[in-house]
């Protein structure tokens, strides 16, 4: 299974599933169980070639990818839930969600993190292409690179791959031609984030026949100020306001899917 099963909440309004950045394990989205104080289950879902499931090869095809993680998910969808990616895992979260809404299940939320509106990837720079000595400096600008990977060419040569696997199937997706998303957007981006223009977030909008929210916080790609998560503090705003509302099907089955 990628999804953790440890639960931070027993009785939880909301079960939010959390999807990791290019080459990005779990580690970020376990402290949020700490942080996060409303009735929410936060699953961090572990993808192949990181963490436990570091011997499995990485997927390249992102909805390839989506498809098994729907799989995996789907006896986990027992009480509402949302799904949250940063960078690639925003890509992955949103053709995720796409999977479920064709099942009859409808996220209550989908929050999206430091990536461009998925319509903009054509044309854009294929990173995963790129020589390593290149893909690496690419990284240290964006945050992305931990000084004590680089130092390490064995650990280097393992993250590389991973990184270029997840970079590879973001970069290579293309959105099918399907009807828009019917739960609501929060999309969050840096201002000084190098990889993406915060003025398309807009753009996002067109993903989505319900009510899309566009935030640019004071922050660089992974949206961190040292130790403060600021993409964490956004998103539980937007949750608690969220949770608080009266819903109805939101989160739910909505008719005979074949996981019913």
């Amino acid at each position: 299974m990628p999804a953790r099963r440890r639960e931070n909440c027993t009785t939880p309004r909301l079960r939010l599933f959390c999807f990791p950045h290019a080459g990005g394990g779990g580690g970020r989205y376990r402290t949020w169980r700490q942080h996060i104080s409303l009735p929410v289950h936060v699953v961090p879902v572990i993808l192949p070639g990181r963490d436990r499931r570091g011997r499995e090869p990485p997927i390249t095809d992102l909805r390839r990818l989506a498809k098994a993680t729907v799989a995996e998910l789907c006896p986990r969808l027992d009480v509402p839930f949302a799904l949250a990616g940063i960078s690639m895992g925003a890509l992955l979260a949103f053709e995720i969600a796409a999977s479920l809404q064709a099942e009859n299940l409808i996220c209550a939320g989908l929050f999206l993190a430091s990536h461009c509106a998925p319509r903009l990837m054509e044309g854009r720079e294929r990173l995963h292409l790129l020589p390593d000595a290149v893909l690496i400096q690419r990284l240290r600008a964006l945050g992305g690179m931990d000084d004590r990977v680089s130092a390490n060419p064995e650990l280097l040569h393992i993250c590389l791959a991973t990184i270029r696997a997840d970079l590879q199937a973001s970069e290579t997706y293309v959105v099918p031609d399907r009807p828009p998303l019917r739960c609501p957007l929060y999309v969050y981006a840096g201002r000084s984030d190098a990889w993406l223009e915060p003025s398309l977030l807009h753009l996002w909008k067109k993903e989505s026949s319900s009510r899309s929210t566009v935030r640019v916080l004071a922050g660089g790609h992974f949206l961190v100020n040292g130790e403060e998560d600021l993409w964490l503090g956004a998103l539980t705003a937007d949750i608690r306001a969220m949770i608080t509302k009266p819903v109805d099907h939101v989160g739910a089955r909505t008719g005979a899917g074949r996981f019913d």
